[in-house]
């Protein structure tokens, strides 16, 4: 496997994205979780789930309207926590992968915290 360099990061917005993508940075999707998110009643999910997703290196998955106030999206775990540090949400919790048969299955059963 060749040596990978270290690029030295600072504190602009593209540097944070960069150190809380990690190293699937280099590989887009390469770790990824689906994660389900809770946003405070006062503001729509629709409204901030595409901004906050992608402004963490997320991609977003669904938007949840008429029962539950949220979203999901698929992203490593620095981009959870970026997203868990917003005053807006109140919970984001990982999804667990299901097998049967083989095949993986994400099932939204949140795991805790």
């Amino acid at each position: 496997m060749a040596p990978t360099s270290k690029i030295p990061l600072g504190n602009s917005a593209a540097d944070m994205k960069r150190r809380s993508q990690g190293s699937e940075a280099s590989t887009p999707g390469a770790h990824d979780h689906t994660w389900i998110t809770s946003i405070v009643s006062e503001v729509k999910a629709g409204t901030v789930a595409r901004s906050l997703v992608e402004s963490a290196g997320g991609r977003l998955r669904f938007v949840y309207h008429h029962v539950y106030n949220g979203f999901a999206f698929d992203g490593p775990v620095g981009a959870a926590a970026v997203i868990r540090a917003n005053a807006n949400v109140t919970q984001v919790r990982r999804v667990r992968p299901r097998r049967s048969n083989g095949q993986d299955h994400r099932t939204y059963c949140p795991v805790s915290r």
